[in-house]
């Protein structure tokens, strides 16, 4: 029973991804210059799962990074842009009675470098071991430093209650899909 009453709900969620890639892909490949003017390069797929993705709150912060790597330090400013959402796939669903219980699955914190010019600006850096012969970083290492500060700024998010107040969206958005639905539900989070 429990599946069959969810069932309206996940085929109208893949049928939502269905069109948005469809209207994406049209939008993206419709002719509106000649074709001499364009470049074409392979299309990397990142996730479907995303199409199915329930995201309740973004956040978007400007941060100073500082930080050392092989004896190369550098100061720098950072846009970043991060998302907090929920895979529908991957939520818990149980019956017990005639009530649904819905558990919420852990949330997912995306972090990305904003796609504003200027996001990402070096303001110093330096060699902290020989500084007569500096070394410059490379983009290996400076995009390690990159992926540290992300760590720091999902550590920031959560200690900050974002995913808490991300959760409550979440468990709103749900509720109000549900209530579509004949029975009881409890939403788990």
């Amino acid at each position: 029973i429990l599946k069959n009453m969810f069932r309206p709900i996940k085929t109208t969620l893949y049928i939502i991804a269905i069109i948005a890639i469809a209207i994406g892909a049209y939008l993206i490949f419709k002719p509106s210059h000649p074709a001499s003017q364009y470049k074409m390069e392979d299309a990397h797929v990142k996730s479907i799962t995303g199409m199915v993705r329930l995201c309740s709150m973004t956040v978007d912060t400007e941060t100073g990074i500082k930080d050392t790597i092989n004896g190369k330090a550098i100061f720098a400013r950072e846009r970043l842009h991060a998302t907090i959402g929920y895979d529908l796939d991957r939520l818990k669903i149980e019956q017990h009675g005639d009530t649904t219980y819905v558990t919420l699955p852990p949330e997912r914190i995306d972090i990305y470098e904003s796609s504003s010019p200027g996001a990402y600006e070096v303001l110093d850096a330096w060699d902290t071991k020989n500084t007569i012969f500096s070394r410059t970083l490379t983009a290996a290492e400076e995009n390690i430093l990159k992926a540290r500060w992300r760590q720091r700024v999902d550590s920031t998010i959560r200690a900050k209650g974002y995913t808490a107040h991300a959760r409550r969206n979440a468990v709103a958005t749900l509720a109000s899909m549900l209530r579509t639905l004949p029975g009881n539900y409890a939403i788990i989070h």
